[in-house]
């Protein structure tokens, strides 16, 4: 037999139990009854438990709650979380930005006591009873899950975006663009003098009175007549309108250049720009006209003659002055009657007796709303369905003048100014229904009598929306 043998074997004692984990439990419920060591998140803040209540607000009573993380204070835009997390030691700790110390939310030794992370919230199938999981896009904290379901909705552990900074320095100015080209300044008066290396307009052309030429210097006489003080740069458009196909740039145009009333921009925004016919003009003849310099000029079918003054270059605008012309184009899909506003910059004709400016009807003499001149007053009619819903005098301009006109209507309510005169006001006793066209210096289609406009139009522009007397006025009130 073998000896039998034995050996000591030690046993330990069992270790005392830990303590209890804190049992969170989402949002407080004025119903629901919370026992010893619940944490629930209300007004934005954690509280714990310090023995079972029912109804009893944390906040309220300081033997039931005891606040066990307040609320994080606002943060500044565009930061990151007022809280901060980690998992250390098998433990979920979180703390405010800031402090030092970290707080033990809920412990993670155990199966079914973990913490779980992602990009997005939990799945049903993610984790076991008793673990946590958390948002690591949104900060935001589930748990723990029961019965195989995670809670919701979660602790956000995200502060409250903060207010807006303040703005910012204004930048320094940006560098000096490139001198543009040199225009000319006034018109050339004879005797007048001369400043050196400025530019002039006479005989329809172009000069620079030259510095450091012969004297006189600067020189007194016309241009032309003494070529040592004076350099010729060019001719302006002919005033027998020979049509070169000449086009003019923006800067070149401006006062026409287009023109936006209060932010509102225009419809149809038409300037003359020679060279160009605009849509919806033609004209079956060739014409016989004679221009402002006494010229007598020859313009084809289909061309619409542009028109200066031949003693300062100007371009005054389109010259519409014969009964052959006719300038309609189709109104646009989205048009309205039930606002609007119009701009016309133009010089009035010679002639007496009305003339159609512009009009918008629906291709009969029973619907429309007509601008016109006659007898030094310029006047605004409109048709509703047969029968005259306004017939008001808007103005007077004389015969042969310049003039800026705007006008804007809401509904059956009109106002309108002219070179800046205080607007007036007119009422319409209806609208006309089914408007189709928009004429330019023609009468409204089907009207019996009248004339073409017997003028010059310099711009048009309208608008999809109105506005008040007052801008009105200071529209009109520029005219150079």
């Amino acid at each position: 037999m073998h000896p039998k043998s034995s050996a000591a074997i030690a046993v330990q004692p069992r270790g005392l139990p830990g303590p209890a984990g804190m049992d969170f439990k989402g949002k407080w419920e004025r119903r629901t009854t919370y026992a010893w060591r619940a944490v629930v998140l209300h007004a934005d803040q954690l509280w714990f438990s310090l023995r079972g209540n029912t109804g009893i607000e944390p906040g309220s009573s300081e033997s039931d709650w005891r606040l066990f993380l307040p609320k994080g204070v606002k943060g500044d835009q565009g930061e990151t979380p007022t809280l901060e997390w980690r998992v250390e030691d098998a433990t979920l700790q979180v703390r405010r930005v800031g402090d030092i110390d970290w707080v033990t939310l809920s412990a993670t030794s155990a199966l079914g006591q973990r913490i779980l992370s992602g990009a997005a919230d939990p799945a049903s199938g993610d984790g076991h009873d008793g673990d946590y999981y958390l948002n690591t896009t949104s900060y935001v904290l589930f748990g723990p899950k029961a019965s195989g379901a995670w809670p919701t909705p979660g602790l956000v552990l995200k502060g409250i975006q903060g207010d807006q900074g303040p703005q910012g320095e204004t930048g320094p100015q940006g560098p000096q663009g490139e001198v543009g080209e040199t225009g000319w300044d006034v018109a050339w008066t004879t005797g007048a003098t001369a400043e050196a290396d400025h530019t002039y307009a006479f005989a329809n052309k172009r000069w620079r009175a030259v510095s450091g030429g012969l004297l006189p210097d600067p020189p007194t006489a016309d241009p032309g007549s003494d070529p040592t003080n004076w350099e010729y740069l060019g001719d302006f458009a002919s005033v027998s309108h020979d049509h070169d196909d000449r086009y003019y740039t923006k800067a070149q145009l401006g006062a026409l250049d287009p023109v936006v009333l209060a932010g509102i921009p225009a419809v149809s925004d038409l300037v003359p720009i020679e060279g160009v016919t605009p849509t919806g003009y033609s004209r079956a003849t060739t014409t016989s006209r004679t221009d402002p310099a006494g010229n007598a000029q020859s313009v084809a079918a289909g061309v619409i003659p542009i028109d200066y003054d031949a003693t300062t270059g100007e371009l005054i605008g389109w010259l519409l002055d014969d009964a052959d012309d006719t300038w309609s184009v189709p109104l646009e899909a989205t048009f309205d009657v039930g606002e609007g506003a119009i701009y016309i910059r133009g010089r009035t004709g010679s002639l007496t007796g009305q003339k159609a400016l512009w009009v918008l009807d629906d291709g009969t003499s029973d619907n429309y709303i007509y601008l016109a001149h006659s007898s030094g007053n310029f006047t605004l009619g409109i048709n509703a369905g047969g029968t005259t819903a306004l017939n008001a005098t808007l103005g007077a301009v004389a015969t042969d003048t310049d003039f800026a006109l705007a006008i804007a209507w809401v509904g059956t309510a009109v106002k309108a100014s002219i070179n800046g005169a205080a607007f007036t006001s007119h009422t319409a006793a209806g609208l006309p229904s089914g408007l189709t066209t928009e004429r330019r210096g023609e009468m409204p289609a089907g009207t019996p009598g009248g004339l073409h406009w017997a003028g010059h139009a310099k711009h048009f522009a309208r608008f999809a929306r109105a506005v008040d007397g007052a801008t009105l006025q200071a529209m009109t009130g520029d005219l150079a």
